[in-house]
């Protein structure tokens, strides 16, 4: 099997795998290069994971994937983890933080549900953008008002109670700050969030945005 980053041969030993053999998309030497944290942490109270720092290989694969549309880069982020998130969000319904419409038709996937699809949780489209905003264009003191540019799609939340909100990189945390609003207000109250990759202080002027 070919590694989808170096396209190098994979021969290599994998003490994972029950039969030894890496059956993953990535090399080991690859895979060592990701900057995993698998950071657990609180946003305003709301558990939050978030797998990778948002550097290096991980920010350029992210790029390639959403901005150069390499869409065979879809299952590598997730796939290491796939059996600790199944566990760790049993019986949460699936939702994704809004991305651009425009983005979406021009690539012709939306990036944030390729990249979960794997998990086998129930997916569901609750949030929009009302305007084809970018969180980076908006000043930072005027963050706080993302709510007004998202709507929650209110006829998607029957029968839900638990909702894990995800995307891909995690920067001031407001557009999850402001989806998570918005369902308290509609009395969905056990909510959680999962990104791929958080932005530590020495990267945020470098950010990819929706």
């Amino acid at each position: 099997m070919i590694c989808k980053v170096c396209n190098e041969e994979k021969n290599e030993f994998n003490i994972l795998d029950p039969i030894g053999v890496n059956k993953h998309s990535l090399c080991n030497k690859c895979f060592n290069k990701l900057n995993v944290i698998y950071e657990k942490y609180k946003i305003n109270d709301i558990k939050t994971l978030s797998i990778y720092s948002y550097d290096g290989l991980v920010k350029e694969l992210i790029y390639q994937f959403k901005g150069l549309y390499d869409y065979e880069l879809k299952d590598i982020f997730l796939e290491y983890f796939i059996d600790d998130l199944e566990f760790k969000y049993l019986g949460y319904t699936l939702t994704y933080a809004p991305s651009s419409k425009e983005d979406d038709t021009k690539r012709g996937y939306n990036h944030v549900e390729e990249i979960f699809s794997c998990l086998p949780n129930k997916k569901v489209k609750l949030f929009i953008k009302k305007d084809n905003y970018k969180q980076s264009d908006i000043k930072y003191k005027d963050r706080n008002k993302i709510i007004d540019h998202i709507a929650l799609i209110k006829e998607n939340l029957k029968g839900i109670k638990r909702v894990l909100i995800v995307d891909d990189v995690l920067t001031s945390g407001n557009t999850l700050k402001a989806c998570a609003s918005l369902l308290y207000k509609e009395g969905i109250k056990d909510i959680q969030f999962l990104t791929i990759s958080k932005v530590v202080e020495n990267n945020r002027n470098n950010v990819i945005d929706n």
